[in-house]
């Protein structure tokens, strides 16, 4: 029995040990993906507001778990858009100040989400606002993932974030 029990526990190590890349942790988190579903999205727009719907998904191929904070749903990422050589933030949602249970995303998993923008456009009192005054152009997203949550660990932050480098997602552009 005892020999069997060894071949098994060998051939357990031998398997994981070749499956270990897949998944094995990193330091800046660049098994994370995000991507959005689409390189196009057209805008809605009328005297006061635009509208769009972006689907995006992140994909955790680090080894260890992603988490989002949430508040009545998962905080959604910053829109920003690209003005010269630099990125600007173009919108970003009004989130309720709450905290539930993270969204929590394992390693080899992916998170689907339908990010919705009603942005009022510049020049009235609505809010949220579209930051930016030409809406046409290349954005992309930035999302706050974090690496661990300890909400409760004394330090101004929910947890430790995964680097902004690899919080955002492919470029995308917007038109109406």
């Amino acid at each position: 029995m005892r020999p069997i029990l060894f071949a098994s526990a060998a051939l357990g190590a031998a398997l994981l040990g070749g499956c270990a890349g897949l998944t094995s942790p990193d330091e800046d988190g660049s098994g994370l993906v995000i991507r959005t579903d689409q390189a196009e999205y057209t805008v809605s727009r009328d005297a006061q507001f635009v509208r769009t719907t972006v689907g995006v998904t992140l994909t955790n191929g680090t080894g260890g778990p992603a988490y989002f904070a949430t508040c009545h749903g998962v905080h959604p990422p910053v829109l920003e858009k690209r003005v010269g050589d630099r990125w600007v933030t173009a919108y970003a949602a009004t989130v309720l100040l709450c905290l539930g249970p993270p969204e929590v995303v394992e390693p080899g998993e992916t998170f689907p989400y339908t990010f919705r923008i009603s942005a009022a456009l510049p020049g009235n009192n609505y809010h949220p606002k579209f930051l930016v005054d030409e809406v046409p152009g290349t954005y992309r997203l930035s999302w706050t993932v974090y690496r661990t949550w300890e909400p409760d660990g004394g330090g101004p932050d929910l947890g430790e974030q995964f680097p902004r480098a690899v919080t955002v997602s492919n470029e995308f552009t917007l038109r109406e």
